[in-house]
């Protein structure tokens, strides 16, 4: 005698698409004022496909395939220049035992960095005008953000408390050492407080040394509709002692729901060399949002950024994340974005 075994599964098609104008009174290089049509001012325009299959016994297989493009240009875009250039991978889950992950995917790092952003909404949103996201992609460009090789193990939550650990080969013949990326994460809610910590490291694939080696801590409090949060983070690359190369990153701020249409953050990041004390700035992101329906948001957004010496912080991923000029530089932008 045979029997049957059927087993539940979904796949869901989503994404988001963002655009705006941004005006700055600076530019990289030199270059003065500027006026752009600004694509994911609020979030990263993306699409994905998951999908989930309940194989019995709390067990669910599950995946993810996710693509970044600029709704400007229809070219690839927020990932890592290809397709499905921000996530790609196989998950394993049991309600028990917590998730085994591999493929391309954001490191536990990068996930902690954006749930301590004063103005951040969710692990995978961020807002790109006057966040951590510019001294993130500044400092240490996409190491962590979009982590490819990577095995990953999400821990249940117990008592608020969960924990991420990461391990990516570097593929390198005759060395475990080089292009290896190694992170984890420690993340408390509950009872309205939030706290995370977290590490990552990367080594060159041709010299095997250290040369990303970042940390970070924060800390939030959520009352009613309004979340504070304030953060440490350090970037540093152990392989030189130069300008730029141990940077520390202050944050504090928070966001807001007025209303179930009205929502407000804002958030102050000061940036300090550790090799050069004359590289410093201080930059002030704020905005608000109207959502018109659940799917669809109108935005307004501001950023101020005043560097000293040579730290030239920028003011928005789309208009350059670095290379101003010393002195005072002001972003404004205006933008809607669609879920689907």
């Amino acid at each position: 005698m045979a029997g049957e075994a059927w087993a539940q599964s979904s796949v869901t098609l989503y994404g988001a698409l963002d655009v705006g104008l941004f005006f700055t009174t600076k530019s990289p290089g030199g270059k003065g004022q500027d006026l752009q049509l600004m694509d994911s001012g609020l979030s990263p325009s993306r699409f994905g496909i998951k999908g989930e299959e309940d194989i019995g016994g709390g067990t669910h297989v599950g995946f993810a395939l996710e693509d970044g493009f600029s709704v400007t240009s229809g070219k690839f875009s927020n990932s890592n220049g290809n397709l499905f250039g921000r996530r790609a991978f196989v998950e394993v889950q049991n309600d028990d035992y917590g998730r085994l992950r591999a493929g391309l995917q954001f490191s536990p790092f990068v996930i902690a960095e954006i749930r301590s952003d004063p103005r951040s909404s969710s692990p995978y949103e961020t807002s790109f005008t006057g966040s951590m996201a510019v001294p993130y992609i500044q400092l240490i460009r996409i190491n962590g953000l979009f982590d490819s090789n990577a095995i990953t193990y999400l821990t249940p939550t117990i008592a608020g408390l969960d924990a991420q650990f990461e391990y990516a080969p570097g593929g390198v013949a005759g060395s475990f050492n080089a292009g290896r990326r190694l992170s984890a994460a420690l993340n408390y809610n509950h009872y309205g407080v939030s706290a995370d910590l977290a590490y990552y490291e990367a080594r060159d694939p041709v010299l095997s040394e250290v040369t990303t080696r970042a940390w970070t801590a924060g800390v939030g409090y959520t009352l009613g509709s309004t979340t504070l949060r304030a953060a440490f983070s350090n970037f540093r690359n152990p392989s030189i002692d130069s300008a730029l190369s141990n940077v520390s990153v202050y944050s504090i701020g928070g966001r807001a729901n007025l209303s179930p249409f009205w929502v407000v953050s804002a958030g102050v990041y000061a940036l300090f060399d550790r090799n050069v004390t004359a590289n410093k700035s201080l930059l002030f992101g704020a905005g608000v949002e109207y959502n018109l329906s659940i799917r669809t948001t109108l935005y307004g957004q501001v950023a101020v950024v005043n560097n000293k010496g040579n730290m030239g912080t920028g003011l928005s991923i789309t208009s350059g994340v670095s290379g101003l000029s010393a002195g005072t530089a002001t972003g404004v932008g205006i933008g809607i974005r669609h879920y689907f």
